[in-house]
């Protein structure tokens, strides 16, 4: 699933460019709960201070 993801098939194309590693991850960890099975990844979420608005001023 994470190289369809990565890379595309079929008519699908590549998502590569718009989620990074971790967010794919979330992706087929989504996938697989919707389906009824156990997703085998832990993801964590980091947040991170938005430090533009203070460069900004």
């Amino acid at each position: 699933m994470f190289h369809s993801v990565t890379y595309g098939k079929n008519l699908m194309g590549s998502y590569a460019s718009q989620l990074n590693t971790l967010q794919r991850w979330e992706v087929i960890a989504y996938i697989k709960m919707k389906q009824g099975g156990t997703a085998t990844t832990t993801t964590t979420t980091t947040v991170v201070a938005d430090t533009t608005a203070a460069k900004a001023k």
